[in-house]
């Protein structure tokens, strides 16, 4: 009795070791499919680069975008440029140069940092209030009220026109190009272009 008493205590430890074995061996499997599949999403998964307020539903996919992300990175990218203090002309130019292809990289990083430059030896602050936004190919339209400040004096305040030229690259907004001109400007280079008069 005592010996089947042995056999069957025995019988169960390895029972019991044979169940644990199993177990590893199932949690291995488990651990290296893990593995491969975070590889595997690893390649698939982008880095999307939004603003701080996100209000549209929008998607982006290899090279393309719905209008409402490009509209909102177009916005975003004229409000950095365009709303700003002394003290925070400079940061926000860079967060703008994140943007910007590597193309382009350095002639626009130049022409903004010297104007930044100047902002900040005149005490210049500047807000932009955004009224339109048009999607045309390549560039967005963008037409609202430029108010500066030079120090506490307020400037005269201008209806101006900011065109962000920019593509999908990669799932990625890139500015390509910028230009600012005022609502005259913009009338008789662009609108007259496209009548042809």
């Amino acid at each position: 009795m005592l010996g089947k008493k042995y056999v069957s205590i025995y019988e169960n430890a390895l029972s019991e070791n044979r169940f644990l074995k199993l177990l590893i061996f199932a949690f291995m499997i488990v651990i290296i499919a893990e593995a491969g599949l975070m590889v595997v999403l690893s390649k698939r998964v982008r880095i999307l680069v939004v603003p701080a307020v996100v209000n549209r539903k929008f998607f982006v996919e290899g090279e393309k975008a719905s209008p409402e992300y490009i509209e909102l990175m177009a916005e975003y990218a004229v409000d950095l440029l365009k709303s700003f203090t002394p003290k925070t002309v400079k940061v926000r130019r860079h967060d703008f140069l994140k943007l910007v292809s590597p193309q382009f990289y350095h002639t626009i990083e130049t022409k903004l940092m010297t104007e930044a430059d100047e902002y900040i030896t005149y005490d210049v602050s500047s807000f932009f209030i955004r009224q339109q936004t048009q999607i045309k190919d390549d560039k967005v339209i963008i037409h609202g009220i430029l108010k500066k400040f030079m120090g506490k004096k307020a400037l005269p305040q201008k209806h101006m026109v900011c065109i962000v030229y920019f593509r999908i690259h990669q799932g990625r907004f890139e500015v390509t190009g910028y230009e600012e001109m005022d609502e005259d400007t913009y009338r008789n280079k662009f609108l007259r272009a496209l009548t042809g008069s």
